[in-house]
């Protein structure tokens, strides 16, 4: 399970990134619009905020122990059987969401482009390209997430900015429209799309230099954050609060009304489409390639590639319990702001209780010292 210590910066910050970046780009404008309403750009903002402070937690753990994933430290902090409960719980819910997020993408596919092909079909096809590459060690997976990087952060600025002409500015006033209780359901929303905690401590102690994973997180964050509000006031500005509220996929249906100024690229939802695909593919080989790596890590194996395949058919089977798609965003919802309280807890309680050894062994430490 050991790992040479080469992951750098921009490597940690193209695998937050894309891990956070995925499916959800299509739907998040709707979720915030309907909570939020006109503020669904400042129920971004703080949600990142929120999804910032998170990762800052689990940042504050791992230079405690920069050589240790939280498989490791969390059995010293907390015991081994609840460090395995509270771990094992951690990676049910990023197996879940990554089950559902294959699920949403095969919903999408079935939809707008294989009509005919069945959503069981397109699911498979996407977690079997999304399993292979686990096999390969933590410095592949960070080559490949590098790689896939700027073919999604280059088209997807510039299409969502083609849409400004066609843009009326004034749907997005007021900014702040004092529904307190929809932004802060807005925000959980938005907090729940930075859960990658558990995939920061494991590529942490891989880095050449630990220190610095607070920097990829600052950047990570910023970026993605970045996206999101651009992508939420483009569509808010674009169809208005009214229609943005109805529209399951705003993002991909907002597309297909722009043209790029010239006019020489007419179909922008093949270009975003393709975009996309990218994008589900990083975030879904992410979440894989954690829970592979965690179960192996609580299994005490040394390889963690025999199982990358013997969860296959487990996260498929989540993936398909939902019946249709309105079900299938339901629950991502639901699994999203309830696993909020384990991924922000967790480390928090962690961080507790590093606090009281370290009282406890300065304690013991000045006891000793006035002894002698």
């Amino acid at each position: 399970m050991e790992s040479s210590r080469e992951i750098t910066v921009p490597q940690l910050t193209a695998i937050l990134i894309n891990a956070m970046i995925g499916v959800e780009v299509f739907h998040l404008p709707q979720s915030v619009i309907q909570a939020a309403g006109t503020s669904a750009p400042l129920t971004v903002i703080l949600g990142s905020l929120l999804g910032l402070a998170g990762l800052l937690t689990w940042v504050a753990l791992g230079e405690r122990y920069p050589r240790r994933s939280v498989f490791r430290y969390s059995e010293s902090l907390i015991g081994s059987w609840p460090a395995r409960f509270f771990n094992l719980c951690l990676l049910l819910l990023f197996a879940t969401l990554t089950a559902l997020a294959a699920r949403e993408f095969g919903e999408v596919v079935v939809t707008y482009i294989l009509k005919r092909t069945p959503v069981e079909v397109t699911v498979l096809v996407m977690l079997v390209l999304a399993a292979l590459p686990t096999r390969n060690d933590l410095n592949t997976f960070a080559y490949i997430q590098l790689f896939y990087l700027p073919l999604i952060l280059t088209p997807l600025p510039l299409i969502l900015f083609s849409a400004l002409k066609d843009s009326q500015f004034y749907y997005i006033q007021p900014f702040w429209n004092g529904d307190l209780s929809g932004i802060l359901v807005g925000m959980l929303g938005v907090f729940g799309l930075f859960q990658v905690g558990l995939i920061l401590t494991v590529v942490m102690p891989a880095m050449r230099k630990p220190r610095l994973a607070k920097k990829s997180v600052w950047w990570s964050v910023a970026i993605t954050g970045g996206l999101y509000l651009i992508v939420v006031t483009v569509v808010l500005a674009f169809f208005g609060e009214a229609e943005a509220r109805m529209i399951l996929w705003p993002t991909l249906e907002f597309s297909k009304s722009v043209v790029f100024p010239g006019e020489f690229l007419e179909r922008l939802d093949a270009l975003l489409l393709v975009v996309w695909v990218f994008a589900v593919f990083t975030s879904l080989f992410s979440g894989y390639y954690l829970t592979v790596h965690g179960l192996a890590h609580l299994l005490h194996l040394r390889d963690h590639r025999p199982l990358s395949l013997f969860a296959l058919p487990i996260v498929y089977g989540v993936a398909m319990i939902p019946q249709n798609v309105l079900q299938v965003g339901a629950v991502i919802r639901w699994v999203g702001r309830t696993g909020l309280i384990l991924a922000f807890g967790y480390p928090l309680l962690l961080l507790l209780f590093h606090g009281l050894r370290s009282k406890g062994g300065k304690r013991d430490a000045e006891k000793t010292a006035s002894s002698t």
